[in-house]
This record gives C-alpha cells, sequence and structure tokens, in this order.
C-alpha cells in the first residue's frame, strides 16, 4: 500500500498539468504559425509568378496567333493568285508596310519549286529586296526606304541552293502552317524562327513562302513586366538554352546564339537564374511546380512555363525572391500570428483553469493548524469540521467511557493516531471532543491540572514513538464551554515514525479519516516514495 499526501499530490498534478498544457499550446502554435506561414508564402509566390507570367504568356500567344493570321492572310492570296514572282513590285508595295509595321518580322521569303526565289529583309534602316533567277544563277537586288523609294539597284551573280533552306526542308504543301526553329540563318547569321506556308498554283509550280522572325527581336519586343533588382524573367528551349533576358544586355548580335546556363556569364553574373536552370533540368522539366533553392542564405523559387502548349518550342522561367515578396508575407503572416495567438491564449485559459480547479481542491482539503494567538477560535473551527485524513478527536487521553476505567487501549488509539500523522502530511488530534464534535474535555482522566496532562502525553509520546519526534508537535490547551481540551499539531516527520507495541514496532500513515497499520512491505514501499529527508530501517 502506498500512501502519499494528498496535499503534494494535487500540487504534484497541478504542475503536471500546467506543463503539459504549457507545451503543448506553445507546439501547436509554433507548428501551427510554421505549417501555415510555409502554406501562405508558396500561395502568395505562386500567386505572385501567376500574375507576373500570365500577361506575358497571353501577349505571346497573341502575338503567336497575329503571326500564324498573316502567315494564313499570304497563303490566301497565293492560291488566289495575288503573288505572282513575275510582279516583285507589287510584293515591295505589299511587304514593305507591314515589315515597317511588325517589328519583329525580319523579313519574308517565297519560293517556287523551281528555285526562283524573292526574299525582302530589313537592313537598317532600309529594306533589302533579293530576286533571284535560278536558270542565270542573277540575283537582282534593290535596297529600298521606307517610303518605297528604291534607293539602289545592282546585279550579283551567285548560285543558291534550295536545300540550304533550313524551314524549307521540314515545310510540307497542303498544310495551314508550320513553325521552324530557332535555327541560325546563314543569311542572317543569327537565330532565328520561322513560320512557314505552301499552295499550288493552277499551272501545278509549289510555292512557300515564310515569315522570319529574329529571336531576340520577337523575345525584346514583349511588353516589360515590372522586375525587381533579384527578379528574373527569361526565354529558354527545352535544352535549357537561354535566349532572352530582358534587361539584360550583354551580348553581341554574334554572342546571341542559345545560351546556355552553365555558361560563365550565367554562373558569374547572374547566380540564380543559372541555379534554377539547373534544377529544372534535374527535376525532369517539370513545368508543373515551383521550385525552391537558396544561394548564400537568400530563398529563391523559380517557375518554368511553356509559353504556349500547343506550341511547345520556348519556355519562360521565371525567378524570384524572398525579399521581393517579404511585403506580401508580411501582411498575411499578422493573421497567422493571430491564430498562433489565439492558441497561446487558449492554451493560458486552460492553464488558469487548472490553477482555479486546483486550488479549489486544497481550500476543500481540512485546514488543519491551529494559530497560537487563536487557539480557542482554531479549536472551535476544527470542531466543526468532520475528521478526516488530517483531523482526529478523541474522548480523552486514558479514560474508557464505556468500562469507566483509565485504559492502555484508550492511550494506543491516540498515540497510533500521532505516529500516523508525522508519517504522512501531519494533522491535529483534539483530545476533549467526542466524534459528533462535541466538546467533552478531558476532565474524566483525572489530572490534578492541566500541565500533568501534557507531561503524561509527551512521555508516551517518548516512550511509544521516540522522544526525538517530539519536536515534529505542538501542544496547545484551551477552555472551552467549561471544558478542557488538548491540541496536539503535527508536521509531517523528516523520517518514519515507528510506534511500539509490546515488542513489536508498527508502522502506521493517515488514509482518510483512519490510522491504518501497513505491512512491512508497504511500509518499505511507502519510505521509498513519500520523500522522507532521513531514512531509518526496520528493526
Amino acid at each position: 500500500m502506498h500512501v502519499k499526501s494528498e496535499r503534494g499530490e494535487i500540487l504534484k498534478k497541478k504542475k503536471l498539468y500546467l506543463l503539459i498544457i504549457l507545451i503543448l499550446s506553445v507546439s501547436v502554435a509554433v507548428v501551427v504559425y510554421y505549417t501555415a506561414a510555409s502554406k501562405m508564402r508558396d500561395r502568395i509566390v505562386d500567386e505572385y509568378i501567376k500574375t507576373k507570367t500570365n500577361k506575358l504568356s497571353k501577349e505571346f500567344k497573341g502575338r503567336m496567333q497575329s503571326y500564324e493570321n498573316t502567315i494564313r492572310l499570304f497563303s490566301k492570296w497565293g492560291q488566289n493568285g495575288l503573288i505572282n514572282l513575275d510582279d516583285t513590285a507589287s510584293f515591295e508595295r505589299a511587304f514593305i508596310p507591314i515589315l515597317s509595321d511588325v517589328k519583329s518580322i525580319y523579313g519574308i521569303t517565297i519560293i517556287e519549286n523551281t528555285g526562283k526565289e524573292y526574299e525582302i529583309i530589313k537592313k537598317d534602316s532600309l529594306f533589302l529586296s533579293d530576286f533571284y533567277f535560278p536558270r542565270k544563277k542573277l540575283s537582282l537586288i534593290k535596297y529600298i526606304d521606307r517610303q518605297g523609294n528604291v534607293i539602289k539597284n545592282q546585279k550579283v551573280n551567285q548560285s543558291k541552293s534550295v536545300s540550304e533552306k533550313y524551314w524549307l526542308k521540314k515545310s510540307k504543301v497542303d498544310t495551314d502552317f508550320i513553325w521552324q526553329g530557332p535555327y541560325v540563318s546563314k543569311l542572317f547569321n543569327q537565330e532565328v524562327i520561322s513560320i512557314s506556308s505552301s499552295w499550288i498554283n493552277k499551272d501545278s509550280s509549289t510555292v512557300h513562302i515564310a515569315i522570319h522572325f529574329l529571336l531576340k527581336d520577337v523575345f525584346r519586343t514583349f511588353t516589360k513586366i515590372d522586375l525587381s533588382d533579384d527578379e528574373y524573367i527569361f526565354l529558354l528551349n527545352d535544352y535549357g538554352d537561354i535566349y532572352d533576358i530582358p534587361g539584360i544586355n550583354n551580348f553581341t548580335d554574334t554572342e546571341y546564339s542559345a545560351y546556355s546556363s552553365l555558361n560563365p556569364f550565367y554562373r558569374i553574373k547572374l547566380p540564380e537564374v543559372a541555379k534554377a536552370v539547373e534544377m529544372w533540368l534535374d527535376n525532369q522539366k517539370d513545368t508543373v511546380n515551383t521550385v525552391a533553392f537558396k544561394i548564400k542564405r537568400n530563398n529563391y523559387w523559380a517557375k518554368f512555363k511553356f509559353l504556349n502548349k500547343q506550341k511547345p518550342f520556348y519556355l519562360m522561367g521565371i525567378v524570384v525572391s524572398e525579399k521581393s515578396i517579404n511585403s506580401k508575407i508580411g501582411k498575411n503572416n499578422i493573421q497567422i500570428l493571430l491564430l498562433s495567438t489565439i492558441i497561446l491564449l487558449a492554451g493560458a485559459l486552460l492553464m488558469v483553469l487548472v490553477i482555479i480547479r486546483s486550488n479549489r481542491r486544497l481550500r476543500e482539503l481540512q485546514k488543519t493548524e491551529i494559530r497560537e494567538n487563536f487557539i480557542k477560535e482554531d479549536i472551535k473551527k476544527l470542531a466543526r469540521l468532520p475528521e478526516g485524513k488530517t483531523l482526529e478527536f478523541k474522548s480523552t487521553i486514558r479514560y474508557n467511557l464505556h468500562t469507566e476505567k483509565n485504559d492502555k487501549a484508550i492511550e494506543f488509539a491516540w498515540i497510533k493516531g500521532v505516529a500516523a500523522f508525522l508519517n504522512t502530511e501531519g494533522g491535529v488530534l483534539l483530545i476533549g471532543v467526542n466524534d459528533d464534535g462535541e466538546f467533552t474535555g478531558i476532565e474524566k482522566d483525572g489530572f490534578e491540572n492541566e500541565d500533568k496532562a501534557l507531561l503524561h502525553i509527551k512521555n508516551l509520546v517518548s516512550k511509544n514513538i521516540g522522544v526525538e519526534y517530539m519536536k515534529f508537535i505542538t501542544m496547545f490547551t484551551a477552555v472551552i464551554e467549561e471544558k478542557t481540551i488538548i491540541a496536539l499539531v503535527c508536521k509531517q516527520s523528516s523520517k518514519p515514525a515507528y510506534m511500539k507495541n509490546g515488542g513489536e514496532e508498527q508502522f502506521y500513515v493517515r488514509v482518510g479519516p483512519s490510522s491504518t497499520k501497513l505491512s512491512i512491505t508497504q511500509t518499505v514501499e511507502h519510505i521509498f516514495t513519500h520523500g522522507y529527508k532521513q531514512i531509518v530501517t526496520l528493526h
């Protein structure tokens, strides 16, 4: 049997519950904060990237659509007999305004299966018109200003091979249009993309037409997107070659050919872009998820997206830093912080409720104490309480009210009560008070005076428990209702208290309103769990 201080148990549980609530509430608040903050940050990043890229993607699709509409228009002209390579003047009148208005179109080429070819391209502030006659191996070249005036004419003997036309190799008759590239054009000496279409004339000759765009012009004519200093939007191909980064003008025309992210320029000057492309390639070219990475303890996110899923020629990459979205994160963090604060407040409220409940239970325990200046008042107060773990009543010291004689059993009854108090958590023994709390007094014990009665009690305690235990006992006397009452106030002993009963030592503890004897096993368990400052072994 294991008996502990009820007050101590309440205090112990109170501390345990408070600690558990504190740990749980703080842990939940921290987990909620960081989990919600992480999700919120990811959402903000996705929304931020989406906002930045949607306009560019939409403009790209619109621009691609306009190019496709243009090539369809040219194809309709041809099918209706409006494009005739014998009338180059009409081409110049038709194409020069188009080349002037659409800055991204660099040139237009028309080729018959006979080898006859007409090409007009932008050349500085002029237009260069080249009409090639395969039989004569002769080109008629004109330099024309924007008003259509011929500035210069010349004839050049040369041989042109249709097989050299990259875009023509993949052209197909009776198709709406075909996108080609990017490829390096020998004529332009740059990265070029082309869109081509073909038709068959009434004389069964096949005609191919292509519109050419310099890659850098197509991409750099996009509407600029507002970017902070540590944000980048760039265009690349499926191999990770970067074609353009708005605002980066470190390339000459000859350098502009498909720069790889592994190039030292990116490694040194734009490590954020190089890292983003590397991770994208390592992640199997994921165009769905956002990639997170760090450079020098700074957080970055990158997203890659096909500019047009139906025509997956080019991708757009975007890199944003945590700095650029900190203001947005900060606003949302306030809400998350508020939620975490509510969790902490709920934990604090629960702790308050535990404290209130514990304190109530402590108050409910019998407050068995007697103050030196209020002996009579405190004894009266205790007499109104029921007997319990820390309070016991005895009618007499030695007198048996039933046999009307002094009786050792009467002395034994309250002495074991004293021992039990010493071994548990202390308590008050009122002698001269019956079980109903009525004051009967010790007069029937027959002592000459109060001092003799107190001396007798001291002697019995010293003999049966030990004189050294008297330091844990304070004795008070009071006359109440003309009856002499003795109160023994016992403190919890710092070492086990054994009661001698004949030749046997017995060990008592307080269990509820009674003193209970423990077995040897129970006694040992109690001693080593009760928290005595000094351990005394059984004799």
